[in-house]
C-alpha cells in the first residue's frame, strides 16, 4: 500500500471527487473534516465532519442516520478516498453546528410520530425536559377535543387493576418531569388522576387519538 501520510489525528481532509458514503452510497465528494481516529495499519480512516459540511449535508441523510441510530457527524474511509487540505474553521464552529443540527433532528428516530413531535417542539432543547413538558401541555390544551373517550394502556400506580380499562378523560392537569402531564378522568362514578401517556384514544379515526399517540411516543422515548 502507498504511504499515506497525513493520518495524524487531528489534520484536515477533503473526500476526493466520486467517493460515495460506505452505508447510504450517496455521492460526499467534497466534503472535507478531521481525521479522528487512524488505526496502525492506516487501512481505514475515522473523520469528523466540519462545521460546513454539516450544515450542508442533506436533511433526509441525517434523517435517516437518525432512524438507523448511525452518527451523521462522522464516518470511515480508506484512504485513497481522501487527500489533506486546508482547515476551514475551529472545533468550537463544530460543536456549535453539530448542536443546531441536533436541536433539529432530535427526534427523527422516532418514526411515523417524528413529523407530529418535531412540530410541537421545533426550537426547543432536546435536553430540557421543563420546556419540552410545558409546550406539550400548551398544546395539547389547544387541539384536543375534551372530554373523550380513552383506555389504560399501561400499568397505573395506585390502580393497577385498571389496565385496559375504558374511562372518560375530562381534563388536563399540571404533571411533572417524572409523570408527565397528568389528565382527570371518570370510570362509573369514581374519579382518578392518571399519567397521560398512559392512556390511548379509543377513537382511532378521532384527531385526539393521532395528538395523544404523539405525546405517548414522545414521553417513551425522551431520555429522562
Amino acid at each position: 500500500m502507498e504511504e499515506f501520510t497525513y493520518s495524524k489525528i487531528g489534520d484536515s481532509v477533503i473526500v476526493k471527487p466520486g467517493t460515495k458514503d460506505p452505508d447510504f452510497s450517496i455521492e460526499i465528494g467534497g466534503w472535507q473534516g478531521r481525521v479522528s481516529d487512524a488505526p496502525f495499519d492506516e487501512e481505514i480512516i475515522g473523520i469528523e465532519w466540519d462545521s460546513e459540511t454539516l450544515m450542508n449535508m442533506p436533511s433526509s441523510f441525517i434523517a435517516k442516520c437518525e432512524q438507523q441510530g448511525w452518527g451523521w457527524d462522522q464516518t470511515y474511509l480508506d484512504p485513497k478516498d481522501i487527500e489533506p487540505t486546508t482547515a476551514r474553521d475551529s472545533l468550537e464552529d463544530v460543536e456549535k453546528a453539530y448542536q443546531q443540527i441536533q436541536i433539529e433532528h432530535a427526534w427523527d428516530f422516532l418514526g411515523p410520530e417524528a413529523k407530529g413531535v418535531k412540530q410541537v417542539l421545533a426550537g426547543i432543547d432536546p435536553y430540557d425536559q421543563w420546556s419540552m413538558l410545558s409546550k406539550w401541555e400548551h398544546h395539547l390544551s389547544n387541539v384536543l377535543n375534551l372530554p373523550f373517550e380513552a383506555k389504560v394502556i399501561d400499568f397505573q400506580e395506585g390502580c393497577p387493576s385498571m389496565s385496559r380499562e375504558n374511562l372518560t378523560v375530562q381534563n388536563l392537569v399540571k404533571g411533572n418531569v417524572k409523570q408527565g402531564l397528568q389528565v382527570m378522568a371518570h370510570r362509573k362514578s369514581r374519579i382518578y388522576q392518571l399519567s397521560l401517556s398512559n392512556l390511548e384514544a379509543i377513537d382511532r379515526a378521532s384527531s385526539n387519538y393521532q395528538y395523544l399517540r404523539e405525546y405517548v411516543v414522545w414521553f417513551t422515548n425522551r431520555g429522562y
